[in-house]
């Protein structure tokens, strides 16, 4: 795999994280990750 294949890869990956952590926060009512980030991030407030 050449360097630009290695960042688009690397990219679309990032990308699908994203969108990972994003339906969590939107289930937070029901997703324990979620919920427990959202208590951090409340403490750090």
């Amino acid at each position: 795999m050449d360097r630009k294949q290695l960042g688009s890869e690397t990219a679309k990956s990032g990308f699908a994280n994203e969108r990972d952590v994003r339906d969590k926060f939107n289930q937070w009512q029901n997703d324990k990750d979620a919920q427990n980030w959202l208590q951090i991030i409340m403490r750090l407030i």
